[in-house]
């Protein structure tokens, strides 16, 4: 290992001590708001630790912690101005997820957005991992969707006279290149996104309605040039009741010219897509220190070469998800059932996830 890269780790692991000691007259109230002079400070952690057995020959079972966020939230100037930062110290290399800066030109309706986060596009994206209804994310968000990105985006908000009506917008301007990465091209890439809830009656207070684009510029053998132009395009709808849930959404990516690839999910054909549909109910049980049981279920698709035939995967996920608190200890159970087209592989997974939040 370079002597740059241990100065780094060195660097990076006493910065964390540091804030884990200046943090300690806290800790008592983490995940709680705390009031300070200039302002209020929270502090929230999330650890996942997962077990996955292969049925595949020649995989590996394992255990292993997929994350460990360090969350810091801070509101100033009578909550005009957020910050957050997002650390994730159960990644080998790039700890840094999430930080940016809120400024609210209107309070609660109109706001910009300056640092690394979320790109936003996607409902499944959108989605923090500790709130996900399944361990993984489908495989076509994870081969479509852009994940974290650099840049500025403005957001606005509205309700209309019947409060379970809203509209959401959102446009922002990105690198392109991903999360810690600066841009490696004269090229901006542009994401526009509309959610809302056109139904005014109580019953359907849970239901989205989003719409996204994403039209931007990819350096794909890392030479400074841009190769191509990507196009993405997505759509989808959840409705989430006390009593159950459902999501569903299809994306697809256009690019002007294919790329082969060793990984099947970092190969560019000009057109791939693939769709996700899910649901589930919660059976309150309130025994045996557990309070909520989640029966889920998902049937998801993914082309990676929509001119090619005999490529798709399918893959069907059944589980349980487990709540002791909250959402602040789950348990995660998840089987997935891949089958792929052409030549078929004993590819089966099952997964078993702990979740503690504070």
């Amino acid at each position: 290992m370079s002597t740059t890269k241990l100065t780094s780790k060195a660097l990076l692991i006493c910065s964390l001590l540091s804030l884990t000691i200046l943090s300690l007259p806290i800790i008592a109230s983490a995940g709680a708001t705390v009031e300070t002079p200039h302002g209020t400070f929270s502090l929230n952690a999330c650890i996942q630790g997962r077990y996955t057995h292969y049925f595949e020959e020649g995989q590996l079972d394992a255990f292993n912690i997929q994350n460990a966020f360090l969350q810091f939230g801070g509101e100033f100037l009578d909550g005009y101005f957020h910050g957050f930062l997002n650390i994730n110290v159960a990644q080998r290399e790039n700890y840094l997820l999430d930080a940016y800066i809120d400024a609210y030109l209107i309070k609660d309706t109109l706001f910009l957005r300056l640092g690394q986060y979320r790109v936003p596009f996607g409902m499944e994206m959108m989605m923090p991992s500790s709130k996900l209804f399944f361990i993984e994310r489908s495989l076509v968000n994870n081969a479509i969707v852009p994940n974290r990105d650099m840049g500025l985006t403005g957001t606005y908000k509205t309700t209309f006279p019947n409060p379970n009506m809203w509209l959401e917008f959102d446009a922002g301007v990105f690198n392109g290149a991903g999360r810690n990465t600066l841009d490696n091209n004269d090229e901006k890439d542009f994401a526009v996104s509309v959610s809302a809830n056109p139904f005014p009656v109580d019953l359907f207070s849970g239901f989205e309605l989003r719409f996204n684009y994403y039209l931007g510029s990819e350096d794909y053998d890392g030479d400074g040039n841009v190769d191509e132009k990507r196009k993405l395009l997505g759509g989808g709808a959840g409705f989430d009741h006390p009593m159950f849930f459902f999501q569903g959404e299809y994306l697809q990516g256009e690019y002007e010219e294919a790329h082969l690839h060793p990984n099947p999910f970092e190969q560019r054909a000009e057109e791939t897509f693939g769709y996700y549909t899910y649901g589930g109910f919660r059976w309150n049980l309130d025994k045996f220190r557990i309070e909520t049981i989640e029966p889920v279920v998902r049937y998801q698709l993914y082309e990676p070469d929509k001119s090619t035939d005999d490529d798709r995967t399918t893959v069907v996920t059944g589980g349980a998800n487990f709540y002791f608190d909250g959402h602040y200890a789950k348990l995660m159970l998840n089987y997935d059932h891949v089958m792929e087209e052409g030549t078929a592989v004993e590819n089966d997974v099952f997964t078993a996830q702990m979740q503690l939040m504070y």
